[in-house]
This record gives structure tokens, sequence and C-alpha cells, in this order.
């Protein structure tokens, strides 16, 4: 009995993992916005300048 239920039901975990995640990953038309970047340099207390990206 349940070798004949593991099929089917495997099956259809199959499809329902196949279907969330084309749900999830499918392009939604609009391109996801580029991060804004901005590299600012400073210079530690006897260091070497540094160069310094910040990411909000």
């Amino acid at each position: 009995m349940r070798t004949v239920l593991a099929h089917p039901l495997l099956s259809l975990a199959v499809v329902a993992a196949l279907v969330t995640g084309w749900l999830l990953l499918r392009p939604t038309g609009a391109p996801a916005p580029a991060p804004q970047t901005v590299a600012t340099h400073f210079q530690p207390a006897g260091g070497e300048p540094r160069a310094v990206l910040v990411t909000p």
C-alpha cells in the first residue's frame, strides 16, 4: 500500500515545488533597481588611506 501511494505523492510534491519555484523566480517585467553605492575615502590615525563602499 505504501509503494502504491508513494509515487503519486512524490509526483505531487515535485510539481508543487516546481510551481512554487516558478512563481518566486519568474520575472516581474520591471528590472530590479541597482543598489546605490557611494565610495568614500578616509584615513585612520597613523594608517594608510582606505576606500570604503557604503551601500544603503
